[in-house]
């Protein structure tokens, strides 16, 4: 694998995020966020990402709820013609409940265009075959998950028909709730922002509330960042990378993809086992 022409993706939760990303030559594929995208831009967001700039195209995603509630069932109902109709090459699933819905409520659905998250603990070949049974999926794209070690995913046997995505920017959710920080502290007034929470360390970790489907994010205080360790990731070769953006601006973007990661970041569990 030529990290130079491997197959890059991004997830994006800003308008902002998603202009500049569209902008990017070497970006594949580009996930918005059911959650922080109202439903009546989606057809518009996958046309400016189908388009691209300068000619180069990308191909489209959706990235699902963390949780699946009554608020997410009956969103993806209300609007299951918008998502259908908007012309979405992928979609990205954090839970198996999401998964399920998919594949009653689409009839055309393509197993080719099906990625579970890391959320969906695609550990080994053994989880993998697991996931297959519980959704009917025979063949899907699976995502390392952010538990696992760069040996651990190195050990792990892959099964052919199941491709894997690895994450190597991005702040990682250190809690998804229902306890809306913005709600306790202040009021509900379904205005989406971004707080910020102080641990005992005196660090302060970004608090986003998704009013969509009435759940916080609760992330790191600084990103992993493994996008600079390209040998160990050609070692590990896996059919496509990914970038997640959360709360960074146009310019973080840019520095990112420049090399230039931020000046305080973690490795995650990547040079760490959990055990």
């Amino acid at each position: 694998m030529n990290l130079k022409n491997a197959y890059l993706r991004v997830s994006v939760e800003t308008n902002e995020q998603l202009s500049c990303c569209c902008r990017v030559p070497k970006v594949d594929l580009i996930y918005i966020d059911a959650g922080y995208f109202p439903p009546e831009s989606w057809k518009e967001a996958v046309r400016a990402i189908h388009k691209g700039v300068g000619g180069i195209g990308k191909m489209a995603g959706i990235r699902l709820p963390h949780i699946f509630r009554t608020e997410a069932d009956e969103f993806l109902r209300k609007n299951k013609e918008l998502l259908l109709d908007a012309g979405f090459d992928c979609y990205l699933i954090r839970n198996a409940e999401s998964a399920l819905w998919l594949r009653e409520e689409s009839e055309e659905l393509s197993e080719d265009s099906v990625i579970f998250d890391h959320t969906m603990y695609s550990f080994n070949s053994a989880t993998d075959e697991q996931l297959s049974v519980l959704t009917g999926f025979e063949s899907f794209t699976g995502t390392y998950s952010l538990e696992l070690s760069d040996k651990e995913i190195r050990s792990v046997t892959r099964i052919p028909e199941i491709k894997k995505e690895l994450v190597v920017y991005g702040r990682a959710p250190m809690m998804v709730t229902a306890q809306c920080v913005r709600r306790t502290s202040l009021r509900c007034d379904r205005r989406m922002c971004v707080m910020k929470l102080k641990d005992r360390t005196g660090a302060f970790m970004p608090v986003k509330n998704c009013c969509t489907f009435c759940y916080n994010t609760i992330y790191n205080s600084v990103p992993t960042c493994i996008n600079d360790l390209t040998d160990d990731i050609m070692e590990i070769s896996p059919d496509f990378i990914r970038y997640e953006f959360t709360v960074e601006r146009e310019q973080d973007i840019k520095n990112i993809f420049l090399g230039k990661n931020p000046s305080n970041f973690t490795r995650g569990h990547f040079r760490k086992s959990v055990l």
